[in-house]
């Protein structure tokens, strides 16, 4: 019995089939049903299906391109740079070349001083700008030390003004409480010591440091005092010693049997 004999065409056909339904877009006739047209036969290449393009789209997109192709040679030519035509004159041979070499070498020295000069112009443009540049760096230093400063001022002002008002209210409280333990009855013009605080103060500083100069003057003047008296006492003592000394032991007058003082007169003790 002969075995069953597969032909190479059914199963191209059954795996064209296949492909011919994934492409549902490009091959459409399949899914219905419907025959290739006739010059559209597909053309199968191991598991590949083609089929050949259509002639009238072709043809379509063919002469497309050719009227777009033509339009953009229209526009080149219409946009063409027209010939330029001028009058056939010498070129050269006006001057021997001797004179040539000379103005060449003349050129060449004057570039060289033409690019010294440009180049000392660009340095002084710069330096120019670098200076600028500082000077205008230094004026913002400036304002802002200047800033700074008066910021210390009025900081050192407001010190002040805080220290001296403090100052005042001490000032001001001290009095109060040496008018309230001052003997005798307080002054009926405390609208007066109210209105003129400044010139209490400076007259109870006033006081306080003539009172400190007394009480000086005071202790050093009894100190001397005491130094004169002690002075004084020991002279009078070594006169009295010299005295006696020299006239010899005292006899009473009644002892003497005579009435009156000493001979010594009054320094005698008897």
């Amino acid at each position: 019995m002969d075995p069953p004999h597969h032909d190479p065409g059914n199963h191209l056909s059954s795996t064209s089939h296949s492909a011919g339904n994934d492409q549902t877009a490009d091959n459409p006739a399949p899914d219905h049903g419907n025959p290739p047209a006739p010059g559209r036969q597909p053309q199968y290449s191991g598991a590949y299906t083609m089929f050949p393009p259509k002639e009238s789209l072709r043809r379509e997109i063919q002469m497309v391109a050719r009227q777009e192709e033509e339009a953009l040679q229209r526009l080149k030519e219409t946009r063409q740079v027209p010939s330029v035509h001028l009058n056939p004159e010498r070129l050269g041979g006006e001057v021997t070349l001797a004179e040539a070499r000379a103005k060449q070498s003349l050129d060449q020295r004057c570039s060289r001083l033409q690019k010294k000069l440009k180049k000392e112009d660009l340095d002084k443009r710069r330096r120019q700008e670098e200076e600028e540049k500082l000077q205008q760096w230094k004026a913002a230093q400036r304002e802002k030390a200047e800033q700074l400063e008066e910021k210390n001022r009025q900081a050192e002002q407001r010190r002040r003004e805080q220290l001296k008002f403090d100052h005042f209210r001490t000032n001001e409280g001290f009095l109060q409480r040496t008018e309230r333990r001052a003997p005798g009855p307080v002054a009926s013009s405390s609208a007066t010591h109210t209105s003129s605080r400044s010139e209490a103060v400076e007259s109870k500083q006033e006081r306080s440091v003539r009172d400190v100069e007394l009480e000086r003057q005071r202790v050093n003047s009894a100190f001397l005092d005491k130094l004169e008296g002690r002075g004084r006492g020991m002279e009078t003592e070594a006169l009295r010693e010299a005295v006696w000394e020299a006239e010899g032991p005292c006899v009473p007058a009644k002892d003497r049997g005579i009435e009156g003082s000493c001979s010594r007169g009054s320094l005698c003790p008897c």
